[in-house]
């Protein structure tokens, strides 16, 4: 069994200090029995190294060559394939996307559909999160992104602004909410939703569309001029 060393310092003002140690053997099999695949297998554990308290112990396979120029690489990419799965898929079962629902609405194409919208929402959300800056106030003001799309589905529904970032300015509450047409006046029933016309699930459908839209506004407004004018 091959070994690897090395100490890393992250952190600029609070600085951390951790000892990476690799392992890796060559040829084995993924499992019992004949026939079994043959693969490499990368241990890596993460220590402090005062105490040598291991902090983490990680494993990985891989039918990739592995040496000591490129553990430290194969060990990472697996590292973030995990974090694809545990942070990607988390987010979008539990921050606002209900993922974990079946979109049982239609009996051919429909829930397919529903699904590409929900995807294509996270996608374009994801890149507002690195590149757009009226996205990211909104995002810090908000804390998380399930209230954030509680806010923008009932200003949407509400409320007419502009263009896009106005909205956006209002949920970052960078600008004052103007009054509210008929404030102070009691509603009307023609203004109020029947009883029972919307259940929890029409109304989470009915935040996934609004949300959808806001990434297809953003595909048109930013990405399509960029296509033409690099095409």
């Amino acid at each position: 069994m091959q070994t690897l060393r090395r100490t890393v310092t992250t952190g600029k003002r609070k600085t951390t200090t951790r000892v990476h140690s690799y392992r890796w053997l060559e040829d084995v099999p993924i499992r019992s029995g004949a026939g079994a695949l043959r693969v490499t297998w990368i241990g890596h554990e993460i220590s402090e190294p005062a105490s040598g308290k291991v902090r983490q112990s990680l494993a990985r396979m891989t039918n990739l060559p592995v040496d000591r120029h490129n553990v430290r690489e194969i060990a990472e990419c697996g590292r973030a394939r995990w974090k694809v799965e545990n942070e990607g898929f988390n987010i979008l079962e539990n921050n606002g996307y209900h993922l974990d629902r079946n979109f049982g609405h239609g009996s051919e194409n429909l829930a397919s559909v529903l699904l590409v919208l929900n995807l294509l929402a996270f996608a374009m959300h994801t890149a507002c999160d690195l590149a757009e800056t009226a996205w990211q106030d909104a995002r810090q003001a908000s804390g998380d992104r399930d209230w954030m799309f509680r806010q923008l589905q009932v200003l949407a529904a509400e409320m007419v602004l502009e263009t896009r970032n106005s909205l956006l300015d209002v949920v970052a509450d960078k600008v004052e909410i103007p009054p509210w047409p008929g404030a102070g006046q009691p509603l009307q029933r023609s203004q109020t939703h029947p009883k029972n016309e919307e259940t929890p699930d029409t109304q989470a459908d009915d935040a996934i569309m609004r949300i959808a839209a806001l990434a297809v506004d953003w595909v048109v407004s930013r990405l399509l001029p960029f296509y033409f004018l690099t095409n």
